[in-house]
């Protein structure tokens, strides 16, 4: 059953990224890498201290984890500081989610990332 199961996460993965898919530039340092994502969102709450609670929207790009690699072929492993870019030139910097990670993968097989984001606009 786990195979089948396997296969059909993956089949969902490439027909998502068909769909929707959108290129999108991650930039980590001096590295750059050019990758098919899909957009999404996500929605939490951080408590600050006290009676203060802070609504958090985010801007999330998912990676088929075959994918998410440096175009050597090496593993990206999401660090602050890094970024993507959109084909129309919006500037999402990495933002961690609401379990603390950089990134998080979207199911028990690994077979897609999800990388949280905050757009900046630039003034």
């Amino acid at each position: 059953m786990n195979g089948l199961f396997k296969r059909a996460l993956n089949l969902h993965a490439k027909t998502l990224k068909r769909a929707n898919g959108e290129t999108v530039s991650y930039y980590s340092g001096t590295r750059v890498v050019r990758l098919t994502s899909v957009r999404g969102s996500s929605d939490w709450e951080e408590s600050t201290g006290g009676d203060t609670v802070v609504e958090i929207k985010s801007i999330d790009f998912l990676f088929a984890s075959s994918d998410f690699k440096w175009s050597e072929g090496e593993e990206i492993t999401p660090v602050k500081g890094d970024y993507l870019i959109d084909e129309n030139g919006a500037r999402f910097e990495i933002l961690k989610g609401s379990n603390a990670s950089l990134a998080r993968w979207m199911d028990s097989n690994k077979t897609m990332v999800r990388i949280h984001t905050v757009q900046r606009f630039e003034s």
